[in-house]
């Protein structure tokens, strides 16, 4: 099944998507709010036949993961119906300019520079930026300014390059500085082993952090320079979800996760239960993480990292030439010196090529998990994979299994 997609051209540095609306920021500094739901109901007001597939592609990533749909897609007549949908969909691309699109306010960018990346987490846009960390509030109600026009500066640090957002907590990874976690709203559960360097800000690692991601509450790093790790967090149970406190419990090196690998020579990256590893010659190996088994803290017999499989496929991959990737729930995505491939849970294959600006999946937004955004030189490309909806979640060795909620 092919993804859909739908192009707008410009001049594009970054992009978020977040409650219905599209932040789109041009590489003269301005920033373009749109209301996303008004521009995908242009899509298929003039055929109603659409509607299915582009609602659930564009708008609720969830509606069709749903448990209560099990039964319909267990009518064989129903589901190839859907099918049908989904491909007539695939068949139509769909191009815009800024000119023609919704537009709900267009505004200078409120950090006065291009940051190097961006989060929105609770109606709030934090930036990664050489001024160090800064936060401007976002999805106002205000026509003029639907994020504040001044930012608040959160820490000094210049060398950011990653920032991501769970659970009132704020990934930031350093580069050659290490990596960081800006706790947003959690007190600091870390041992005194962590340094706090300003702040609610917890120096985690002082190794590389080239990138960082949720696993569950635990947090994997990914550096192409030194082995990559994982922070292993537990919740310890309380008498109910309310009285629950999280607890680190170890770092487990690359090499603990993956024995036969040997440092630094391939490279690494997570999200929730699934790590995956590249050496090039070999397949592409993959650990299922189970949080649930750290301190046998909910009883779970589990072991914490069990092999889940290896590709058994062609995708031989140079680690030398990965410049990033990503895990989303319809597959996992690495970007590579000449383009962008995604690894679809279905086993197929799908290619981006160009030069690429930026690339983003959002795995923990509830709608919208099934996107991906792909910033070239001249347009971005809004895809929609919805082939995972029809998997058995459980055995795909590509992507994660869809979460239950997000923000």
């Amino acid at each position: 099944m092919q993804p859909l997609k739908i192009t707008i051209y410009g001049n594009f540095w970054d992009v978020q998507i977040y409650k219905g609306r599209l932040y789109l920021w041009d590489m003269n500094g301005d920033l373009y709010i749109y209301n996303w739901e008004e521009l995908i109901e242009n899509i298929y007001s003039n055929d109603k036949f659409l509607k299915l597939p582009i609602v659930c592609g564009f708008l609720r990533g969830d509606y069709l993961y749903n448990n209560n749909f099990n039964l319909i897609y267990g009518d064989v007549e129903i589901k190839n119906s859907i099918l049908h949908k989904f491909k007539k969909a695939s068949s139509k691309e769909n191009f815009f300019n800024l000119e023609n699109m919704p537009l709900r306010a267009k505004q200078e960018n409120p950090f006065r520079e291009l940051q190097t990346d961006s989060e929105i987490y609770y109606n709030n846009i934090y930036a990664a930026t050489q001024k160090g960390l800064l936060l401007a509030r976002a999805h106002r109600s205000s026509k003029k300014y639907p994020v504040t026009s001044r930012f608040e500066k959160i820490w000094d640090c210049p060398n950011i390059q990653s920032v991501r957002a769970n659970s009132k907590r704020l990934l930031l990874s350093g580069g050659s500085e290490g990596l960081f976690e800006f706790l947003i709203d959690r007190e600091n559960f870390y041992p005194s082993m962590f340094k706090v360097v300003d702040n609610k800000i917890i120096q985690l690692d002082k190794r590389h952090s080239l990138f960082s991601t949720y696993a569950f509450s635990s947090i994997y790093n990914t550096s192409d320079i030194d082995g990559s790790f994982l922070i292993a967090n537990y919740w310890e149970s309380g008498d109910d979800s309310y009285s629950r406190k999280l607890k680190f419990y170890k770092v487990y090196n690359e090499s603990d996760i993956f024995p036969d690998v040997n440092r630094n020579k391939g490279f690494s990256w997570a999200e929730n239960e699934k790590i995956y590893y590249i050496k090039n010659g070999y397949p592409i190996k993959v650990i299922g993480f189970t949080q649930g088994s750290i301190n046998n803290t909910i009883g779970n017999n589990k072991k914490i990292f069990e092999i889940f499989g290896d590709d058994k496929s062609s995708n031989k991959i140079n680690e030398e030439e990965i410049v990033s990737a990503g895990v989303a729930q319809f597959g996992t995505l690495i970007e590579d010196l000449n383009g962008l491939t995604v690894l679809q849970s279905n086993g197929e294959k799908y290619r981006i090529t160009g030069d690429i600006t930026r690339w983003r999946v959002y795995p923990r937004a509830k709608q919208y998990t099934n996107h991906l955004h792909v910033i070239l030189d001249d347009r971005i490309e809004i895809y929609s994979f919805n082939h995972d909806y029809f998997l058995e979640q459980t055995t795909k060795i590509y992507g994660i299994k869809p979460v239950k909620s997000g923000n």
